[in-house]
């Protein structure tokens, strides 16, 4: 129960502060379609009984803001806090490798260091992801990054059969001529076949004003391809199990420190271990199996060393306290 509360609450939170996941109007900054937060909504049935309903669940949430600051962080990170006129609302730690994006030219090639103070930018992150319980929140886990730009927009959502998005109201043409790639970074060659039922992040410029409106993308990046992104039916008896997160890996270090733990390791063969106020968790690289002040716990994914960063399974935060 424990642990099934610590994740409830960290989707909650990660959702509440959704700034957005669709339809991008780069001219002005606004968002068109506010993004439907993931939630199981239980509602009193006629017999006085409880009936499960299933709402469709966004697989990934957006921050859109201004760059407030920008400072080297730890394994090579950089520490990006974004806000607007009321303050920070977010504090991301960018790792090496998290793909930019310019939205007026998304087939050029960028990278962290071309974020800057005072630009326009969204982060896209899974809407699982780990999150610190601070104000404003802090979180590893950006896939990507959005530089905004006049001259280009884009949009974030699930497209279906017909590769419309509901949500954006958005229907997409598609070419052998058209840019597809992943998120991963992978060198497979993606059709339009591969967009359908596929979680994706779409630039594009002109659109019809049709209903949906119609465009050609200028680029296509798929963030969780179907079977990915496939989620279970909920039942009364699968809810305990859907309100759980899916593991992803985060940097070991930056989520131990921003949780207030002191990091202590001695090589790659040894185990790392983790201290906060008598609590003691040592991890093995190659395992997915941790000790919590001497109790064996399985994680849902292996330790490992990535880039010469230590990565681990994301439901570690589960046992930080």
């Amino acid at each position: 129960m424990k642990k099934n509360m610590m994740r409830v609450l960290v989707s909650a939170m990660a959702g509440a502060m959704i700034l957005g996941t669709t339809a991008f109007a780069q001219n002005d900054n606004d968002v068109v379609v506010d993004a439907i937060p993931l939630a199981v909504e239980e509602t009193e049935g006629t017999n006085n009984t409880k009936e499960t309903q299933e709402t469709e669940q966004a697989a990934y949430v957006t921050y859109t803001g201004t760059v407030l600051e920008k400072e080297e962080g730890q394994d090579g990170a950089w520490r990006v806090t974004i806000g607007n006129e009321e303050g920070p609302t977010l504090v991301a730690n960018l790792m090496p490798g998290v793909q930019v994006f310019d939205a007026g030219a998304p087939e050029e090639s960028k990278s962290v260091e071309d974020v800057e103070k005072g630009m326009e930018v969204t982060f896209i992150l899974p809407s699982l992801s780990p999150m610190t319980m601070s104000l404003p929140p802090q979180s590893s886990s950006v896939e990507a990054v959005v530089l905004h730009s006049a001259d280009g927009s884009f949009t974030v959502g699930k497209f279906d059969e017909n590769l419309v998005c509901e949500e954006a109201m958005l229907q997409l043409n598609l070419s052998e001529e058209t840019p597809i790639s992943s998120i991963t970074g992978n060198k497979k060659v993606y059709s339009a076949e591969d967009v359908k039922n596929s979680e994706a992040l779409v630039f594009y410029t002109i659109t019809t004003r049709s209903i949906p409106a119609q465009t050609t993308p200028s680029k296509v990046v798929i963030l969780a391809e179907a079977e990915d992104a496939a989620q279970p039916q909920v039942t009364a008896e699968t809810k305990s199990v859907t309100e759980e997160a899916v593991a992803t890996y985060v940097p070991m270090r930056t989520i131990a420190e921003e949780a207030g733990f002191t990091v202590e390791w001695v090589s790659n063969d040894a185990p790392v271990t983790w201290n906060k106020d008598g609590l003691v968790l040592e991890f093995l690289q190659g395992s997915n199996v941790i000790r919590v002040n001497g109790e064996a716990i399985t994680l849902d994914l292996d330790t490992k060393l990535e880039k010469d960063t230590m990565m681990v399974s994301s439901d570690v935060a589960d046992y930080m306290k």
